[in-house]
């Protein structure tokens, strides 16, 4: 659903701030694997690692190796990052706010029920993509 809103709000307000900050600002240490990443967005892994190239050629993220394991590599929040998300994030809440406005509660009900029925319908898509492999 976080993808889902953050493309509606690209195409209303042009504004185009990929998730995955807001992803990383959410947890503790500001770091997530990238399959973590790949798993909450509902993206195929290879998608968040091109995502990925963008955002740390930015300066947003950056790639950590883990102490106790040299091989895996973990993404993490820059203080860029962080910086840029914060200033974004009071314009997205003004977008989203603006956008449900004029939706009633119920209306509101049922557009994350047509949203969580979209997410389910991906996943079933992938689940049968993955059958074909």
């Amino acid at each position: 659903m976080i993808y889902s809103l953050y493309a509606l709000l690209k195409v209303v307000s042009g504004i185009s701030l990929h998730p995955i900050l807001m992803l990383l600002e959410n947890e503790t240490d500001h770091t997530l694997l990238p399959s973590e990443l790949a798993t909450k967005l509902g993206s195929a892994r290879a998608t968040v690692s091109k995502l990925l190239v963008g955002l740390q050629k930015r300066g947003w993220v950056e790639k950590q190796h883990p102490q106790d394991d040299k091989r895996t590599v973990a993404i993490h929040l820059t203080a860029a990052g962080s910086s840029v998300l914060t200033q974004f994030l009071p314009a997205n809440f003004k977008a989203v706010t603006t956008i449900f406005a004029s939706f009633t509660v119920q209306e509101q009900q049922q557009f994350k029920g047509l949203l969580d029925k979209i997410k389910q319908g991906t996943q079933q898509l992938k689940s049968e993509a993955i059958n074909y492999e």
